[in-house]
């Protein structure tokens, strides 16, 4: 071996063996979406709450008792129990866009009442005889629009909605053993506050109450959830 490739050798067993490049991990990007400064969401969840159903206006819309005499201009009965403290539980759906802080909102929700029969009957007096009138059942449904405003961060985000309700209520009675149904709309605003926590990829899930104005919403509480889809 001559002397220059004894050199070479010796240098090449001298210098460092190269550094092994480590990758680093992925950024866990599952979060990020919620923050995005628009965006779209799907919820869905439960209601409960209590109601004050004596603010609508009834109207007979059909059923056996349209020969009851005075049955047309039933009045009482809709000041009184179920309908002054109506408990309700159901569901509801609701798809949003947010953009800049500011929501738009709009949903449905079906809630049920909860009531007994038997403390919904009451003797009533039209028209200087007496009938014996009583509530078979509530069936109720909501539509709701509005705004509101959030701030999400990366866990979660703190909301206040201003929401305007607008009800549809159908009353099935019986009035002297005749069957009637009644109808009415009524109008009023909400406001709805709650915080919408972040589960990964998208879900959330949101907790939030509410009180009623000049409609037939006293207070109320939900449990939502859904998915956020980034628009950005």
């Amino acid at each position: 071996m001559t002397p220059t490739l004894a050199v070479v050798f010796t240098l090449l067993a001298a210098a460092p063996a190269p550094e092994e490049v480590v990758a680093e991990p992925p950024l866990d990007d599952s979060f990020d979406g919620y923050t995005e400064p628009q965006h779209l969401e799907l919820g869905m969840g439960f209601i409960g709450g209590v109601r004050d159903l004596t603010r609508a206006g009834y109207t007979f819309n059909s059923g056996t008792a349209e020969s009851v005499a005075g049955a047309q201009a039933l009045t009482a009965p809709f000041a009184l129990a179920p309908y002054d403290r109506t408990v309700v539980y159901g569901l509801s759906w609701e798809t949003r866009y947010v953009s800049q802080h500011v929501r738009f909102t709009v949903g449905v929700s079906k809630p049920f009442a909860s009531f007994r029969m038997m403390d919904a009957l009451f003797p009533t007096q039209v028209g200087g005889a007496t009938l014996d009138v009583g509530t078979r059942s509530l069936s109720l449904w909501d539509v709701r629009f509005g705004l509101g405003t959030e701030y999400a961060f990366k866990y979660a985000a703190p909301f206040v909605d201003v929401l305007g309700d607008m009800q549809r209520i159908e009353a099935s009675m019986t009035v002297d053993g005749h069957t009637a149904e009644y109808k009415a709309w009524t109008f009023g605003f909400v406001v709805r506050a709650g915080v919408r926590f972040h589960m990964g990829r998208g879900v959330y899930l949101a907790p939030m109450a509410e009180v009623g104005f000049g409609g037939p919403v006293r207070f109320g509480a939900g449990l939502q959830a859904g998915w956020v889809i980034p628009m950005g």
